[in-house]
This record gives C-alpha cells, sequence and structure tokens, in this order.
C-alpha cells in the first residue's frame, strides 16, 4: 500500500468521527510521520510497519471519545485471514464510574491493606473509632444528667417558685 492509499483510507475511516480539525490533524500527523521515514523505507514498508489504517482510525476515534465523552466505547479488535480487521463492541461504560472504582480500589492498597489482613485490621479500626465515639456519647450523658440536668431542674424551679410569688 503507498502512503497516500493510507492516507485516504485513514481519512475515509475517520470521517464523521470526528471533527473536521482533528482529522486533518492525525492525517497530517501521520503523513509526516511517513514522510520523516521515505528515506529509509520503501512506502511499502513504512505503511505495512504501520498496521492498518482503519484499526488505527478506531484506536484515535476510542481515544478521542474517551478524552471528549463521560463514555468510554470499549471494542476489540482482531486480524481476520487477508488483513482485514473485524471490531466486536462490548457495552459502554461511564468513564467517571470506572475512575471512583479505581481510585477506591487503590486506597487500601496505598496504605498496605490488602487481603482477609486487611479487611480485619479495618474491621479493628472501625471497631476502636465506633468505641470511641461511644465512650465520649457516654461520658457527655454522664456530664449532662450529674451537672446539666440538676442545674436546668434547679434553675427552672426557682424561676417557677419566684414567679408563683411575685404576683
Amino acid at each position: 500500500m503507498t502512503i497516500q492509499e493510507f492516507l485516504n483510507q485513514l481519512r475515509d475511516s475517520l470521517d464523521g468521527e470526528l471533527p473536521y480539525n482533528e482529522i486533518v490533524s492525525n492525517v497530517n500527523y501521520y503523513r509526516d510521520y511517513m514522510n520523516s521515514q521515505k528515506g529509509e523505507k520503501s512506502e511499502e514498508e513504512i505503511t505495512a510497519a504501520l498496521g492498518d489504517p482503519r484499526l488505527i482510525a478506531r484506536t484515535i476515534i476510542d481515544t478521542y471519545q474517551m478524552n471528549h465523552d463521560n463514555q468510554v466505547h470499549y471494542q476489540s479488535y482482531s486480524y481476520s485471514d487477508g488483513g482485514n480487521y473485524q471490531s466486536t463492541n462490548s457495552s459502554n461504560v461511564n468513564h467517571e464510574e470506572n475512575e471512583k472504582k479505581n481510585r477506591n480500589r487503590g486506597t487500601f492498597k496505598a496504605i498496605g491493606f490488602q487481603g482477609w489482613l486487611g479487611c480485619l485490621i479495618s474491621l479493628f479500626i472501625l471497631f476502636i473509632v465506633l468505641g470511641a465515639v461511644f465512650w465520649l456519647g457516654t461520658l457527655a450523658f454522664k456530664v449532662f444528667f450529674r451537672f446539666v440536668l440538676p442545674v436546668v431542674l434547679i434553675v427552672a424551679g426557682v424561676s417557677y417558685v419566684y414567679n408563683r410569688f411575685r404576683r
């Protein structure tokens, strides 16, 4: 395949899938790259080394969509006889949800909690935190019932008696 044939197939595969300026940018990139290789290799060797322009176009489209949409379109590609590729679509997955899952999955790894031992350590820390919260809660209730409630009752009683005899 010649360089011009390669670029035409690439452009045709990108047409309608990307904005015009993205198509021009990608075609110009591959044209410049292949022109820089012309002195060392033949056109057929250059295009053969790059592979199928339709597969390259599909990769460019998927990358563009991943960077500009919240949807990632996962596809797998395989070559059949004759150098033609086949595409198999899988379901769309929300990119933001994947990022959150991956970020949360790495949290325990970052601090060294892995497997069942990490689960036990996490539970132990959870029990310590909950114990501290309950201990502080009971301490607050003790202070309230020993000091605050009697003071409030005495002030309320004195206020009631004062208002009753003031009339």
